[in-house]
């Protein structure tokens, strides 16, 4: 059983209580722990599609009223695809000037943002994806674990007690020296 027949059984549960007329309707929107404004969208909507408009309906999904349409959309992403090292000015300006689409710098970007290719190292990982190579760029915790840390500074070779001092601080020294009796 799935949660939206969860749902639906729950709310058939609360119309029945309501139908019988033992209870009002603010003692079930307690017990149910749902507003009056809620409970009387769905007795609307129970009156109007029956039991099966106590069922969940699906969101439609927004799209804004600026957002660039998709046939643009496309037709940018197949620009970055063959320049996927240009960012969104570069080819804002580039398709206005062969003439094939006159959008501003900011749809661009906000296209790569929305796509997640608002860095050339994504836009550059997207192309080898879809060209079919495999090879993923490796995440910043990778990279850091490549980064092999300097000998400690005391660990030097070839360098007298005097510089080494310099570079690990006077108390190290002091302690050397207090060590060899000096």
């Amino acid at each position: 059983m799935t949660s939206e027949d969860r749902v639906f059984i729950t709310r058939r549960k609360m119309f029945e209580l309501y139908d019988r007329g033992e209870h009002t309707v603010v003692e079930i929107c307690r017990q149910f722990g749902i507003s009056r404004t809620w409970f009387y969208r769905l007795k609307r909507r129970r009156q109007t599609m029956g039991d099966e408009g106590l069922r969940s309906v699906p969101r439609k999904p927004t799209v804004f009223a600026n957002q660039t349409p998709l046939e643009d959309e496309l037709v940018v992403l197949g620009f970055i695809q063959q320049f996927p090292s240009w960012g969104p000015e570069r080819i804002s300006r580039e398709l206005a000037r062969k003439g094939s689409l006159k959008i501003g710098h900011t749809a661009v970007y906000g296209i790569m943002k929305r796509r997640d290719l608002n860095t050339k190292n994504k836009r550059l990982e997207w192309v080898r994806i879809l060209s079919g190579e495999v090879i993923k760029l490796k995440r910043s915790a990778e990279r850091q674990a490549d980064v092999k840390e300097p000998p400690h500074r005391s660990a030097l070779p070839g360098l007298s007690g005097r510089y080494r001092c310099f570079l690990c601080g006077l108390s190290e020294h002091r302690k050397n020296l207090s060590a060899n009796g000096l």
